[in-house]
């Protein structure tokens, strides 16, 4: 029988190490870690989430869940990474609320209008507006960029997703007490919502749409590809006509599937826009700022 400490160490085994160790690269994004051949997965301590999947846990369900081992088995291969013992548990979201506070803004926002505009393509009449509010800005010390989520009720900011203004970085990451289900969006008045993995995609479509459009639509950043944010828009502004404007990748099919049949069993007409690219801001650069095929009604999941 595997004693209560064992299987304690196991679950505060440092995955960071382990996941080194079977040879996969991770990538420091502020606090946490992104696998980088494992897309969605990100991991601190001895705690891993799944954007992709919607699973998350200590390091033990890692290999249980994640990479279908026994218990018997994955506690064994864990023992040799233990010594994470002084990880805190998860914070309910309350505290993650309570621990919160935005980036401190820079005294200018030069380094992000050049890196957003230049190296990303992104309009600057579209980005002009979301600076000036606040809602995106330079971090002070670092020069990232900032997009702001807010409490739409309050006005107060809830959650803040950085970005590096240095071209050809992949430094992002959520600020720490970040509330996922008021990651950045632009409520309209119309029947539709535009759905995208991240701001910067959000910006590029948003470049590419008769301005008409940017003010009538509405227009989420899921973050990844979790559901909270789209739920919480959705119970607060319901719209019935969602719009999925993902990344051309398998995950991002997958995503499509899960969170389309979800938008469907609330009665919305679904639909997805894919770029002929990797994602929209390639779609921005690389196609000639313009639009592929027009979006596709849902058929369903593959």
């Amino acid at each position: 029988m595997i004693s209560k400490t064992t299987i304690l160490k196991a679950r505060n085994a440092d995955l960071p190490e382990y996941l080194r160790a079977k040879g996969h690269e991770l990538v420091r994004e502020g606090r946490q870690f992104r696998v980088k051949d494992i897309s969605g997965l990100v991991v601190t301590g001895n705690r891993w989430y799944d954007h992709a999947r919607q699973q998350g846990g200590n390091a033990l369900d890692f290999l249980i869940l994640a990479e279908g081992a026994g218990f018997k088995a994955a506690v064994a291969a864990l023992m040799e990474y233990g010594g994470a013992q002084d990880y805190a548990p998860a914070d309910s979201r309350e505290d993650r609320r309570k621990a919160f506070k935005p980036p401190q803004k820079n005294c200018d926002n030069a380094r992000v209008l050049s890196y957003l505009t230049g190296a990303r393509g992104i309009s600057r009449d579209v980005l002009r507006p979301h600076i000036e509010s606040g809602r995106v800005y330079e971090a002070s010390g670092t020069h990232n960029c900032v997009f702001t989520g807010v409490d739409h009720d309050t006005g107060e900011v809830r959650y803040a997703f950085q970005r590096s203004s240095i071209a050809g970085s992949g430094i992002m990451f959520e600020s720490a007490g970040s509330d996922k289900r008021y990651s950045f969006s632009m409520p309209g008045k119309s029947e539709t919502l535009f759905v995208y993995e991240s701001a910067i995609d959000l910006f590029s479509y948003l470049s590419m749409l008769p301005a008409g459009s940017r003010r009538r639509d509405s227009f989420l950043s899921l973050g990844g590809l979790c559901d909270m944010s789209l739920n919480s828009f959705m119970r607060k502004w319901h719209r019935p006509r969602v719009v999925f404007c993902l990344d051309s990748d398998s995950v991002a099919d997958e995503a499509y599937a899960r969170l389309g049949a979800k938008c469907v069993s609330l009665g919305c007409s679904v639909y997805r826009h894919a770029p002929a690219y990797k994602d929209w801001n390639e779609q921005l650069l690389k196609g000639g700022r313009s639009f592929p095929a027009p979006p596709t009604p849902w058929g369903g999941p593959a």
